[in-house]
């Protein structure tokens, strides 16, 4: 009898984080969306490693992928 009751409240409580999930979902694609600074910044740290490959511009590809975690560094603050 205990445990029917043990199973009968966790089901509700699943059932109310089951509807939360779904509502959430339903609210907004927000989440799912990749912000805008964070593509900038992934692009510009792949924009930064391949010019660093390339000789003698090594450090305007350093600077540029560190230009590039800044703005990924942003986009993440700006997610939270």
């Amino acid at each position: 009898m205990n445990k029917t009751v043990e199973a009968a409240s966790a089901n509700k409580k699943f059932m109310k984080v089951a509807s939360k999930i779904k509502r959430d979902a339903k609210s907004g694609k927000k989440a799912n969306a990749v912000n805008g600074y964070i593509k900038i910044g992934l692009i510009l740290i792949l924009a930064g490693v391949l010019i660093g490959i390339l000789p003698h511009l090594g450090l305007l590809g350093s600077i540029v992928a560190i230009v590039g975690v800044v703005f990924l560094v942003l986009g993440l603050l700006e997610m939270i």
